[in-house]
């Protein structure tokens, strides 16, 4: 649910949610993707993540299960101090390219080392936050394998990545084979 929308309506929205059985809702898409000017302006406007944990807050208060997406520590801990069920630590937009090998452990050492430090950020504030990761270079089995035996994150959530990323070299070639 984009939170910073002006023209939400939270309770009307709430009310239709539970009216269609929908048991859960997440802050996405979230202002989390952005940074620098843009996102300070939108912070200074009262329309930056702050608005989308309260949000998640009154669905929460509501009876729906709550996913906050987080891309930095600061974010984690915020998402932990609201009391979100589940914080979903986000390593940025899949990226679905070819890399060698190396360089792709490379990146997922990186993102190990964020994932453990959105962790330790929600742990300062909540004992035991439930947390899940998301993007990134965390793409394969194998890569999320490595994720639960560096981090205490318990969990994947996919996307269109799951899809993608399994058929992707298979499509490359049948485009090659046309040349």
């Amino acid at each position: 649910v984009c939170a910073q929308d002006p023209k939400l309506d939270v309770d009307s929205l709430l009310d239709r949610a539970a009216d269609h059985g929908i048991a859960g809702l997440t802050n996405f898409p979230t202002v989390a993707f952005f940074d620098g000017r843009y996102r300070a302006l939108l912070e200074a406007e009262g329309l930056g993540y702050a608005c989308e944990l309260d949000f998640l807050a009154r669905a929460k208060d509501r009876g729906f299960a709550t996913v906050a997406f987080c891309l930095s520590p600061d974010e984690a801990a915020a998402a932990a101090r609201a009391g979100i069920d589940l914080l979903c630590l986000n390593l940025g937009f899949s990226d679905t390219r070819s890399v060698e090998p190396a360089a792709h452990q490379a990146a997922l050492d990186r993102a190990i080392a964020s994932i453990q430090a959105m962790i330790a950020a929600a742990k300062a504030v909540h004992p035991r936050p439930a947390c899940v990761v998301f993007g990134g270079p965390v793409l394969l089995p194998q890569d999320t394998a490595q994720v639960y035996q560096r981090t205490e994150a318990r969990g994947y959530i996919g996307g269109s990545a799951v899809e993608r990323s399994p058929a992707a070299p298979a499509v490359v070639q049948a485009v090659r084979d046309f040349k």
